[in-house]
């Protein structure tokens, strides 16, 4: 709380020695490393802010959150293999966590691991709840094979499936989008 104070009156030397405090006092507790992670964000700092979330991630290595938090900034710090790491171990710690699954695919896809990403897509979509998102979801891996030249071969992929499985709904949607 002092932190934050701080913060409020612009006093970022002294935010960053209680937060400092505040780490020191819980280490176990995620909250004043974010806190710190954001001021050196605020700050024009990312390297510091990635510091932060690095000990924090190492504080907290089972967080699912914890881990996409620091998959997300190094994705904005452009290091996208040591993001790729991270999300897959949030995606580890939280198997039905759709969002950290998206997050895993675009960034395959910004690694040029377009068949992965494709993979990871398609496991998401049995993920969601509800109709609406799983053919939001749908349109995006129909994009993403369109986009690839790769449509004809998810037709067929998703046609044998069909036969195969009896039809699902995702299967049916995909092949109308495909057409």
């Amino acid at each position: 709380r002092l932190g934050a104070l701080f913060e409020t009156y612009e006093l970022y030397d002294d935010a960053a020695e209680a937060y400092e405090r505040a780490v020191a006092l819980a280490p176990g507790t995620p909250e004043p490393y974010a806190a710190l992670s954001r001021l050196w964000l605020v700050r024009g700092e990312p390297e510091k802010a990635l510091g932060a979330l690095e000990r924090m991630g190492a504080a907290s290595p089972d967080d699912a959150g914890v881990q996409a938090a620091l998959a997300q900034l190094l994705r904005n710090l452009g290091k996208t293999d040591e993001a790729l790491a991270a999300i897959a171990r949030a995606c580890q710690l939280a198997p039905g966590h759709v969002r950290h699954h998206q997050v895993r695919a675009d960034l395959l896809v910004e690694a040029g691991r377009l068949e992965d990403a494709l993979a990871v897509r398609r496991e998401a979509i049995g993920l969601m709840p509800n109709p609406v998102q799983q053919a939001e979801a749908v349109a995006t891996l129909v994009s993403m094979h369109a986009s690839a030249g790769k449509l004809d071969a998810l037709r067929g992929r998703e046609e044998k499936r069909l036969a195969d499985a009896g039809g699902a709904g995702e299967t049916v949607a995909m092949l109308i989008l495909a057409r």
